[in-house]
């Protein structure tokens, strides 16, 4: 008699392996189609990964490779003067999810109630004279610090970093990341983890500590008290008490790093952006 195939266990929502105060507790992968996911652990040539466009402005030095544990790309801004040094993906290939469905075209899958992550590592060697944007961001043939729309994190010095959201140059909110966080965390020459979760309700929650992810502390954490503080979101934008309700862009966004500064380095150990289908 013929053995039947076995039927496959079901888990339709995915399944994470992050705990829930993490920021990638809610994306479920799995189904490699569920998701259109970018990212990148920096371990290909800076020369020939198919990924990214690199910019630099002024007298800065290329994008490089540099040796160092998880795979790591330079970024080195102008000795003469303030510059630039950015990488974005080739393709704007990210829409926010609008709260009504609106899509038609090339936008006709652009549906309302999809997560979007993204996520980021890098290192800064003097974080009060480097201004840096990472998120999703406008694609532009010289990115900047300043986009026109988009939702990113910012730091203009070591004490100020903020979410910030942004459509047709109109800033549409700006939330601070917790001076106590960033006393801890953005250092000089420290590794800091960046992410943010955009919900199903819209919500945007950001997460700035180290390490968020990997093995340890996250996945190895055993405590009985309450997860160390580092590991959960520590600013939120939240829509139901907006004032006025936001509307986010609805521009081809593409993930990106941008840094400026004058003879400025820093380094990136991964980059993830994701959103439902």
């Amino acid at each position: 008699m013929t053995t039947p195939s076995a039927n496959p266990v079901r888990y339709p929502s995915g399944v994470s392996t992050h705990y829930k105060w993490g920021p990638l507790a809610n994306f479920g992968l799995p189904d490699p189609n569920f998701y259109q996911v970018v990212e990148d652990d920096f371990y290909g040539l800076t020369t020939a990964d198919g990924l990214w466009t690199s910019y630099v402005t002024g007298t800065g030095a290329a994008l490089a490779n540099v040796a160092g544990d998880g795979g790591q790309w330079l970024f080195t801004t102008s000795s003469s003067g303030a510059g630039t040094s950015a990488i974005e993906n080739k393709v704007a290939g990210f829409t926010l999810p609008p709260a009504t469905y609106v899509g038609t075209g090339l936008t006709a899958t652009n549906w309302p109630s999809k997560k979007v992550f993204f996520a980021c590592r890098i290192n800064i060697t003097t974080v009060a004279s480097t201004t840096f944007v990472a998120g999703l961001i406008n694609q532009s043939a010289t990115p900047s610090t300043s986009p026109t729309d988009g939702i990113f994190l910012t730091a203009s010095s070591a004490t100020n970093m903020t979410l910030q959201a942004y459509s047709a140059s109109t800033q549409l909110f700006s939330v601070a990341i917790p001076a106590a966080t960033l006393a801890s965390y953005y250092v000089n020459a420290g590794w800091i983890d960046l992410a943010f979760e955009y919900s199903r309700s819209q919500d945007v929650t950001a997460y700035v500590g180290f390490p968020l992810f990997g093995w340890q502390p996250a996945s190895a954490w055993t405590s009985t008290t309450a997860p160390p503080a580092n590991l959960g979101p520590v600013a939120a934008y939240r829509t139901a008490s907006a004032t006025p309700a936001w509307t986010p862009t609805t521009a081809a966004l593409t993930p990106a790093l941008v840094f400026a500064g004058t003879a400025m380095t820093a380094y990136a150990d991964f980059i993830l952006a994701a959103k439902e289908r």
